[in-house]
């Protein structure tokens, strides 16, 4: 994990640019200060050899950092953000202590290791009823169905810094749906459904 003065100077040996979905650096004053402070720091976790000079575990970090600024497309999936890169993802994580860590996720099996946090995918809802599309408002939403982390989550795919799609997921009565939050249409749909789309956003096959 980095701080975020540590990001600032890593980021620095890029392009000096912000970084998408972390707050400005371009408005600081006395940035030569905390680019000395971040240097430290970085030399302390083992990212840098000397003030100019870095580490492997350094070179890998940049990189992985180069490859998430670089995105054209980024994955949002309950607030954790993931820059898109072939097989694989970059996920940018701004931790509790307001640190930041950067990694690679298995984008590939990404829908199946869902079926291990929301136990409704892995039921054996496997179909839908035919059912028509229902217009309705998010609020009107929220007050008829119960919501939390447990039975549903949010997904959304930007590309170019531009909102694409934006989906919530959720079951309930035994039974689950999709609700797009730009067209506010709610449709029900079958656990297979929503695993195909969650993995067909994430692979950034944008077809509709």
């Amino acid at each position: 994990m980095i701080t975020y003065i540590e990001l600032f100077a890593l980021n620095r040996v890029l392009d000096g640019e912000d970084i998408f979905k972390v707050p400005s650096f371009q408005d600081h004053k006395n940035k030569r200060a905390l680019i000395n402070q971040g240097k430290n720091g970085l030399i302390q976790k083992g990212y840098l050899k000397n003030e100019s000079e870095l580490t492997d575990n350094g070179v890998r970090l940049i990189r992985r950092l180069e490859l998430y600024k670089h995105a054209t497309y980024y994955f949002n999936f309950q607030s954790i953000w993931i820059a898109l890169c072939k097989e694989q993802g970059i996920m940018l994580v701004n931790t509790k202590n307001d640190g930041y860590d950067i990694f690679l996720v298995d984008t590939v099996h990404f829908a199946d290791n869902l079926k291990q946090r929301y136990a409704f995918l892995a039921s054996q809802n496997k179909s839908a009823d035919a059912q028509k599309n229902r217009a309705i408002t998010s609020r009107e939403l929220f007050q008829m169905y119960y919501l939390d982390a447990q039975n549903g989550f949010l997904v959304e795919l930007i590309e170019n810094r531009k909102k694409k799609i934006s989906r919530l997921y959720f079951e309930y009565d035994q039974k689950s749906y999709k609700y797009d939050i730009h067209s506010h249409v709610l449709k029900r749909v079958s656990t297979d459904t929503i695993q195909n789309e969650v993995q067909k956003m994430i692979s950034y096959d944008c077809e509709e």
